[in-house]
C-alpha cells in the first residue's frame, strides 16, 4: 500500500504532465494560488493546480511528511482501491507518509497528469498515472483526485488509487510458443529438413536455425521471433542463405498458430504466404503453407506436413558439418539417414 500512495510528488512533474506552462504561466498560477482574479478562470485554475502539484513534489522529495500533509485538507481521504484501505484526516495522512519515508527513503516518484477538470471555480477533478521507483523496481497506479480551493490555496481533498498490474514482458508474451523449443524434423521424402528453436538470453526472443538438404544442395538460414511492443503483436524476421529475407506476424486461435509472411527474394521479387502450425502433442505438430504467391503467381498449397521432435543433440555439435554427407546421400538416391547432430529442418516459414 505504501508504494501506491498518491505520488503526485514527482521529481519530473512538469516533464511528465500534459499540462506544461511557461514562466508567465507560472506567474499567473502563483497569482491564482494567492487568490488574484485571473483573466481566464479556467486556464488559471489549471495552472494553479499544476503549480500546486509542483509544490507538492518539492515537499515529497524532501521527505517531510508534516509539510507534505499540509497540502491536504483537514478532512482529506486517501483510498487504496487495491487493498480497500482508507486513510482519513490530515493527521492520519501525515502518519502514513512518515511511515513511507522511514521505509523507502530513496523512493523516486513520477506522475503523468492526463486531465484537469474544473467542476466549480473552487473544485477541480484530476486524473492520471503514477509511478514510484524503489531500488530500481517500479510500481504503477492510476489515480483520481479532488482538489478544493481553501482561501488562497488549493488543497488535496480526496484521492483514490488503483495499483496497475506489472507490464507484461516480451518473454511472457512469447511463452505460448515455448513448446517450439528443441530440435525438429519434417516427415517428408527426398529432403532432410530440420530446425532448432532456442531462447535468446533473458528469453526475449526465440531464435530458429534451419537447414534443408536436397540433391541440389544445402539451403539454410535463421529466424528471430519476438514481441513488438509498438504494434502489440508477435513478429518474426527471417534470413536465408539464398539471399532472400522476410517477416511474419503471428496470431493464435482455435488451437493453431497462423503466421502471415511477406518476403523479398534475392532477385528483388516479392513473395507472401500463410503458414498454419497445429500442435498435435508434445512431440509433434503439423505445418501447412497456403496462399503462397511469388511475384503475383499463386502456388499450390503444401498440404499438412507432420513435424516430429528429435532428441536434443549433444552439446557443441553443429548441424552444418553434416551438410555434405546429406547431399551425397540424396545424390545417390538413398533415403536420408537420421543424425542427432543435424540440427536443422526446412523452414515451414520459408518464403521462396
Amino acid at each position: 500500500m505504501i508504494r501506491r500512495l498518491f505520488v503526485v510528488a514527482v521529481i519530473t512533474a512538469v516533464q511528465f504532465s500534459t499540462l506544461h506552462f511557461n514562466i508567465d504561466g507560472q506567474a499567473r498560477a502563483e497569482d491564482a494560488l494567492k487568490g488574484a482574479a485571473p483573466t481566464d478562470p479556467k486556464n488559471a485554475a489549471h495552472e494553479a493546480v499544476q503549480a500546486k502539484l509542483t509544490k507538492y513534489a518539492e515537499s515529497f522529495n524532501a521527505g517531510d511528511a508534516e509539510k507534505l500533509s499540509q497540502h491536504w485538507s483537514e478532512s482529506a481521504t486517501h483510498i487504496d482501491r487495491t487493498t480497500g484501505v482508507k486513510t482519513e484526516g490530515r493527521p492520519a495522512i501525515a502518519k502514513m507518509f512518515a511511515g513511507m519515508f522511514e521505509t523507502d527513503r530513496d523512493a523516486k516518484l513520477d506522475l503523468r497528469l492526463d486531465s484537469v477538470r474544473l467542476i466549480t471555480p473552487d473544485v477541480a477533478s484530476i486524473e492520471g498515472f503514477t509511478r514510484v521507483q524503489v531500488a530500481q523496481q517500479n510500481t504503477d497506479s492510476h489515480f483520481t483526485a479532488i482538489l478544493v480551493r481553501a482561501g488562497d490555496q488549493w488543497l488535496v481533498d480526496s484521492v483514490q488509487e488503483t495499483m496497475l498490474p506489472p507490464p507484461v514482458t516480451a518473454a511472457e508474451h512469447l511463452q505460448p510458443l515455448a513448446w517450439l523449443v528443441g530440435d525438429w524434423r519434417d516427415d517428408t521424402p527426398n529432403a532432410d529438413k530440420r530446425s532448432l528453436f532456442r531462447w535468446s538470453a533473458d528469453h526475449n526472443f526465440l531464435i530458429r536455425t534451419f537447414q534443408v538438404a536436397k540433391k541440389q544442395g544445402i539451403y539454410e538460414g535463421a529466424q528471430i521471433i519476438g514481441w513488438d511492443p509498438v504494434k502489440q503483436q508477435i513478429r518474426s524476421w527471417m534470413f536465408s542463405s539464398d539471399g532472400s529475407f522476410g517477416e511474419g506476424v503471428w496470431t493464435s486461435g482455435r488451437g493453431r498458430w497462423t503466421v502471415r509472411y511477406t518476403g523479398t527474394l534475392a532477385s528483388g521479387g516479392k513473395s507472401s504466404a500463410t503458414q498454419i502450425l497445429i500442435p498435435k502433442d508434445d512431440q509433434s505438430y503439423t505445418s501447412e503453407t497456403i496462399s503462397h504467391e511469388i511475384n503475383g503467381t499463386i502456388l499450390p498449397a503444401s498440404g499438412a506436413v507432420l513435424v516430429k521432435r528429435e532428441a536434443t543433440p549433444a552439446a557443441n555439435q553443429s548441424s552444418y558439418n553434416k551438410g555434405s554427407l546429406r547431399r551425397n546421400e540424396l545424390s545417390n538416391g538413398a533415403a536420408p539417414q537420421s543424425s542427432k547432430t543435424l540440427r536443422t529442418i526446412t523452414p515451414k516459414s520459408e518464403i521462396k
